[in-house]
């Protein structure tokens, strides 16, 4: 390819997400898991699957409750799909963040594209941080949350968008609600409009997101 062949190749959003989901993917397991946060989450994922019990994340086998359990479901999988291992472990966190750059360019195309912000750049500039590319490979409880709060602003206001929010909520908790509705909240208290209010979708979001976010915490 000449120069001109690979920069519009490049300027494809589906390049871009392919690309750096692949390096994703393919880096996922290529170091042994490196500090306790990790292994913590793969020891619980891993008593997961051989108590049975996948309610009551067990560390040691006493009961873990510092977190949700969504992170500790998707590393069981993991383990399930690749085996017991580092690539087991990280897969999921893999997938978890392709899914927030890929709504990281939904974002872009849906909310700034008329402030002519390019997808594909979008896609870029934040698949090749450093912060991301660490990160976006460490099994925590993070990059699920990364991708539900990118879900729910690259789909706001819709159903979808609070689906999200609730499996924010499962994956690491309330928090999910500060750089979404709390953000909301703020931008109509501050402008002293109602109208980003909207951005929290319809009643019968909440209803799903109650449907995904609750039914654990209750148990």
């Amino acid at each position: 390819w000449n120069h001109a062949a690979l920069t519009s190749a490049l300027d494809r959003t589906w390049i871009a997400l392919l690309l750096l989901a692949l390096t994703l993917g393919a880096t996922a397991g290529a170091v042994g898991l490196l500090e306790p946060t990790e292994t913590r989450y793969a020891e619980i994922a891993r008593e997961m699957r051989t108590s049975g019990d996948w309610l009551t994340p067990r560390l040691d086998g006493l009961p873990h409750f510092h977190k949700p359990p969504l992170a500790y479901w998707a590393t069981a999988a993991g383990f399930a799909l690749c085996g017991r291992n580092e690539w087991g472990a990280r897969l999921p966190v893999a997938v978890a963040s392709a899914l927030t750059l890929g709504f990281t360019a939904l974002a872009a195309r849906r909310r700034f594209g008329t402030l002519g912000i390019s997808p594909p750049l979008a896609v870029w500039l934040l698949g090749s941080s450093l912060l991301f590319m660490a990160i976006g490979r460490a099994l925590a409880s993070d990059p699920f949350l990364a991708a539900a709060v990118a879900g729910f602003w690259a789909l706001a206001p819709s159903p979808w968008a609070l689906a999200c929010l609730g499996t924010g909520f499962l994956a690491k908790g309330p928090v999910v609600f500060v750089p979404t509705a709390l953000a909301i909240l703020a931008a109509a208290a501050l402008g002293r409009d109602r109208a980003p209010l909207a951005l929290l979708g319809p009643a019968r979001g909440w209803l799903l997101f109650a449907a995904i976010a609750l039914p654990w915490y209750l148990i």
